[in-house]
């Protein structure tokens, strides 16, 4: 199916044209594209990518490791719950942010 990854590549191109976003945008575009289409190893790309910053900020607000770590792991889980769900989730980081800021509230 080259169609809808050359489609997908086509939007990003344009969209970047338009708002001038940064690389970032576009290959976590992509990520998010191959999660929903079942590619676990996009899975594992992403979180990789993300799990560093959201188990550093879960840790600095908590203090207490093994906490932070099961926040930082339900974070993902509800991402990819909600990925899952809906269309479009906005801002990636922002959205593991909120997510793992109430899971903390409610810790």
């Amino acid at each position: 199916m080259l169609f809808p990854n050359y489609f997908a590549m086509l939007i990003v191109l344009l969209y970047r044209e338009k708002y001038g976003r940064r690389k970032e945008m576009s290959s976590d575009f992509f990520l998010i594209h191959r999660i929903r289409n079942g590619d676990a190893q996009a899975g594992n790309q992403f979180v990789e990518k993300y799990y560093p910053s959201i188990y550093q900020y879960c840790f600095l607000h908590i203090h207490d490791k093994e906490c932070a770590e099961d926040i930082t792991q339900e974070t993902f889980t509800k991402f990819f719950e909600a990925l899952m769900k809906n269309s479009d989730i906005g801002k990636i980081k922002s959205y593991l942010y909120s997510i793992s800021g109430n899971l903390q509230f409610m810790q």
